[in-house]
């Protein structure tokens, strides 16, 4: 599911996170084994439930780097400069944080994963469907 072909985001969410929440949805789903548009309304589900007791983050991209900064080891330094506004390559990005190209990638997957598992404690994804084989 495209994020355009999702459905609204329910009304008081903030509109700027559903494509980054549709994008993340199908990653994740992929590997949970669940459709990602429940997984997505799984997530707005709960955000709803939660909106009673705390507002939505007014400023979602402090809210991201505050989270960035939760990460262990060297986390925030690989993320902050895979995703700074100056677009380094691999080959910049290495030699700014003191450590080789081919060790950039596993590092960066890891700490996707772990930013992932950190916000997923807050959303479970719902249950697999059908039977098991």
């Amino acid at each position: 599911m495209t994020p355009d072909a999702a459905s609204p985001a329910p009304a008081g969410l903030p509109p700027a996170l559903r494509g980054l929440l549709a994008a993340e949805c199908a990653a994740e789903a992929a590997g949970q084994g669940v459709d990602p548009a429940d997984l997505e309304q799984a997530v707005w589900l709960r955000w709803l439930e939660r909106g009673r007791a705390q507002d939505p983050p007014s400023r979602p991209a402090e809210w991201l780097r505050a989270a960035v900064g939760r990460l262990p080891g060297r986390c925030p330094g690989v993320l902050a400069a895979l995703f700074s506004s100056r677009d380094l390559t691999y080959p910049e990005a290495a030699r700014e944080l003191g450590i080789s190209q081919g060790s950039l990638g596993p590092i960066r997957s890891r700490c996707i994963d772990c930013l992932r598992r950190m916000l997923a404690a807050e959303v479970a994804p719902p249950e697999p469907r059908g039977r098991v084989r």
